[in-house]
């Protein structure tokens, strides 16, 4: 899990995975916005990391 303070930056490195991770053929490894830990804080997390841990998220590819 990587922790940005600016919401654009976290969007931008989720697509920067996602995309990678699409060209390679592995769909398994999907990264997603995370709102927190903090307030004004943001994560990019591993999709299977999200729905174990029951946080609401949004991904984009």
């Amino acid at each position: 899990m990587t922790i940005f303070n600016d919401r654009d930056a976290a969007y931008t490195r989720m697509l920067t995975r996602n995309r990678a991770y699409h060209r390679a053929g592995n769909f398994k490894n999907l990264a997603v916005l995370v709102d927190g830990p903090s307030d004004g804080q943001f994560a990019v997390m591993p999709l299977d990391e999200a729905i174990a841990g029951e946080f609401m998220y949004e991904w984009a590819v």
